[in-house]
């Protein structure tokens, strides 16, 4: 009898163990780690032009940046899941239509249901240039503190651009 309690107990145990590492449910939250906006290295597209550029005031017109847009995944079809991570970094144009200085980086993070429904759930990072920041460590620049509400969040100027893109998923880059 002693041996079946036991073995019932370690069957027990290894069930519970299993159950909660299924990862068939999703964590209550999700927090971008640095680590993991400095993995988001998939090229997803390259462009010029247009109406936007995130670069402000840093240059006169969107034609004189170049923009490359990157991701977790490998593409931007189809399901875009909590997780998901896209960065852009705006650089300057070069006069010979090369890309010169990093102006600014941009990410948007996929946050888990309930962080902004009325936004698809998008989470918003700007980091500008830093002259401090080892760019081959940090493609994207330093991920700003949760708490930094002028740089990281539900940032107003960025929900009211990306609310008009194509497929109601908020993302340009795949229209």
């Amino acid at each position: 009898m002693k041996k079946w309690n036991v073995f019932y107990a370690g069957f027990l145990a290894l069930a519970v163990m299993l159950s909660s590492c299924s990862g068939d449910e999703d964590p209550a939250e999700f927090l971008v780690t640095q680590s993991q906006l400095d993995g988001s290295t998939n090229l997803i597209t390259t462009f010029t032009g247009g109406s936007m550029a995130h670069a402000g005031t840093l240059v006169s017109d969107a034609d004189s940046t170049i923009r490359e847009v990157f991701s977790n995944k490998t593409s931007l079809d189809g399901d875009i899941s909590m997780g998901t991570i896209v960065t852009k970094n705006t650089y300057k144009k070069n006069a010979d239509g090369s890309k010169g200085d990093l102006l600014l980086s941009f990410a948007m993070i996929k946050r888990e249901v309930g962080y902004d429904d009325d936004n698809e759930n998008w989470e918003y990072i700007k980091s500008a240039f830093n002259e401090n920041v080892d760019y081959g460590t940090h493609p994207f620049g330093i991920l700003p503190d949760v708490g930094n509400l002028d740089d990281r969040g539900k940032l107003q100027s960025c929900i009211a651009c990306h609310a008009g893109a194509g497929g109601a998923d908020y993302l340009f880059a795949n229209d």
